[in-house]
């Protein structure tokens, strides 16, 4: 891109005194995508910033700002395992995540940050476990890429053997499976079966709560086409399926004492253990104006400004969590009220 030439003094603008921001948020696997094809996409991204920057902001701050990216750009980590590449860059502040997370191509260029923005770019993948139950065997299947792989088969031992207690064992080998399954994946979870077996296995399973919904179905061991079709409908509302998983797991997780529940207790335990994934309802921010002066002690360890992306002490927890490889999803007001709020799941 072409800069105009400063060949005499510039009236200054009230702009000029304005400090841009550019946040640039890309899909970037060293691992699995070329070199080349990464760069494509860094340049198109670079580029679109560029031109914002120029026509947005003063000619000094919008050098300033390209001058600091292009510095980031050459020293990015080409060894990283991870999936995702977050970058931010002002005159006064920069920082670079490497995430596990899989994100939208995004390029934000503004008067400020907001990690927030990070969080809302995530990719909505629609991903899930499904249980085939038939009555000599079981199957569970994981969609995490589009397509359904098989990641366990059990058969009933003695296929002759068809007493009440023979099958009443069968279902309950495959819920204990279930709970190792589920502590791997975390993926919402359908069952598919006739309506013999799914009101069989619904009234002896101790996970019906991480259960999105039985599916009655006739067809023994259905391939992966049929499963794709059957479970369509209730894909169209993926909102609904994730809101429905973080409530089962948010139950869970209460229940067993493995979570840390206020903004307190959040932002102690944040900096200490890895955390799976970090709960914060729309629209929190720490401290609000109903804090009492007790809590608004946890408030902050930052000094927060407008030239930073963290803007309070849930923004603060947030990085934290994606710095440690933590997953972080925002929810519908009141779906935290018993949690003040905030809540970080182990």
């Amino acid at each position: 891109m072409n800069h105009p030439v400063l060949t005499q003094p510039i009236e200054r603008r009230e702009t000029d005194y304005v400090f841009p921001s550019v946040s640039i948020f890309l899909p970037f696997n060293p691992k699995m995508d070329s070199k080349r094809d990464i760069a494509k996409a860094l340049k198109m991204a670079v580029d679109k910033a560029e031109q914002e920057l120029f026509d947005d902001f003063s000619f000094e701050m919008a050098m300033l700002v390209m001058h600091k990216l292009k510095a980031i750009l050459q020293n990015l980590n080409f060894s990283s395992h991870k999936k995702s590449l977050a970058i931010f860059v002002s005159p006064v502040f920069e920082k670079v995540f490497y995430l596990n997370m899989e994100i939208e191509e995004r390029v934000l260029v503004d008067s400020s940050f907001d990690i927030r923005n990070l969080i809302k770019s995530k990719k909505q993948l629609r991903q899930y476990l499904v249980l085939q139950i038939s009555n000599k065997e079981c199957r569970i299947f994981a969609n995490q890429s589009g397509e359904l792989e098989t990641v366990f088969l059990y058969s009933m031992k003695n296929k002759c053997d068809d007493s009440e207690i023979a099958m009443q064992n069968f279902l309950k080998r495959i819920d204990n499976t279930l709970h190792f399954i589920l502590e791997s994946y975390h993926l919402p979870l359908f069952i598919l079966g006739n309506e013999f077996l799914i009101n069989q296995f619904r009234a002896i399973t101790v996970h019906a709560a991480s259960v999105i919904e039985f599916i009655s179905s006739e067809q023994e061991n259905a391939n992966a086409e049929y499963i794709k079709n059957i479970l369509s409908p209730y894909m169209q509302d993926w909102q609904k399926i994730k809101y429905k998983l973080i409530a089962a797991q948010l139950r869970t997780d209460t229940k067993n004492n493995n979570l840390s529940a206020g903004m307190r207790d959040v932002f102690r335990t944040a900096g200490k253990r890895n955390s799976r994934v970090l709960l914060v309802e729309e629209g929190f921010e720490y401290p609000s104006e109903s804090a009492d002066s007790e809590e608004i002690i946890y408030k902050a360890t930052q000094p927060y400004s407008r030239y930073s992306y963290i803007k309070n002490a849930v923004d603060e927890v947030i990085e934290k969590i994606l710095d440690k490889d933590g997953d972080v999803e925002f929810v519908s007001k009141k779906m935290l009220e018993k949690h003040n709020h905030i809540a970080l799941l182990f």
